[in-house]
């Protein structure tokens, strides 16, 4: 992996394979994944899930969205039999055939709605974020592709994160995002964009 994509030294030790970082998820967990409407998909590890349901391991998620998912990752998922529960919005008709079936669970949420709920504790946090990323700063923070969606509230939230780093975005990409979560309810204020060029949070989404 070349350096200038993980700048945080001290993460180059954490490079793996896809298939190694799928065996962090276990069978029950709750996974937030990146992606919103076919755009910023993480693809390598979901794809290493479903091999490892060909393979025989029998496991089962909650899937967590920003929104829909492309590169048929809700098919794959669906069709091998890992989706549990899936959050908040999909739109593969060949899962809504299994969920119609009752081989998952779904709960129709407004996306805006799903980020809320977990920070108030209405819905579990996730136990492994999966966010498809340009690049990591020197700071740590997630640089995002082409989405954002829910993708801060899941990596702030996650008790681990894996994050994909996907290569044929350029890493101009650096400075396209303001990452900005609002306060803390009850006593949030307003959010303070006032003019159409403000930038009011960072570049990335800044972990720990």
């Amino acid at each position: 992996m070349r350096s200038d994509r993980i700048r945080m030294q001290s993460l180059q030790s954490k490079v793996c394979s896809a298939d190694d970082a799928a065996m962090l998820i276990k069978d029950g967990m709750v996974v937030g994944i990146s992606g919103f409407t076919k755009f910023g998909d993480a693809r390598a590890v979901p794809r290493a899930l479903v091999d490892r349901a060909k393979r025989g391991d029998k496991f089962s998620i909650t899937l967590m969205t920003g929104a829909s998912l492309g590169s048929n990752i809700d098919e794959d998922l669906g069709d091998a039999g890992i989706i549990a529960r899936r959050i908040p919005y999909q739109g593969s008709p060949k899962l809504r055939t299994h969920i119609n079936k009752g081989d998952c669970s779904y709960m129709d949420q407004h996306l805006s709605h799903t980020g809320e709920y977990i920070r108030i504790g209405h819905l579990a946090k996730p136990d492994v974020a999966i966010i498809d990323a340009t690049m990591i700063d020197e700071n740590g923070g997630i640089v995002c592709t082409t989405s954002v969606g829910n993708n801060s509230i899941y990596a702030l939230n996650a008790d681990k994160i894996i994050v994909e780093i996907n290569e044929t975005h350029p890493l101009e990409m650096y400075g396209l995002h303001d990452i900005y979560t609002p306060g803390p309810r009850p006593g949030r204020q307003c959010i303070p964009l006032v003019n159409p060029g403000d930038c009011i949070g960072t570049k990335s989404i800044p972990v720990d």
